[in-house]
């Protein structure tokens, strides 16, 4: 069973996405901010990391620049709400994907497959 780690500031969305991923069959980790996620991640060998571009403490591209810094390759996809966070910026910054808020269901399982498979 693969292991997502789920940073979110607000558990709205947090707990959304969790649940989602948890009816998938995957084993989620909840995370409020970057730094928890990435301590997380760590510890529990992540597969994927699904980051609010967003957050306390360290936003989702800080986290992704801090791990890539590190020589950390665990794939991260962005999680936003602003319609001018794009894919190219956050691809740019090193992150494997976007995801769009509200979430969609459909576009979040699709998304997750796909970057786990490659």
């Amino acid at each position: 069973m693969k292991t997502i780690v789920v940073a979110d500031g607000k558990k709205h969305f947090l707990d959304k996405a969790c649940t989602i991923l948890e009816q998938e069959g995957y084993d989620v980790v909840a995370a409020e901010n970057g730094h928890e996620a990435m301590q997380k991640a760590s510890e529990k060998k992540a597969a994927l990391i699904l980051a609010d571009y967003l957050m306390p403490e360290k936003s989702g591209l800080g986290l992704v620049f801090e791990m890539r810094q590190r020589g950390d390759q665990t794939p991260v996809v962005i999680m936003a709400e602003s319609p001018l966070v794009t894919m190219e910026n956050v691809t740019k910054s090193g992150a494997n994907g976007l995801l769009k808020k509200p979430l969609d269901e459909k576009h979040l399982v699709t998304t997750v497959k796909k970057i786990l498979a490659s």
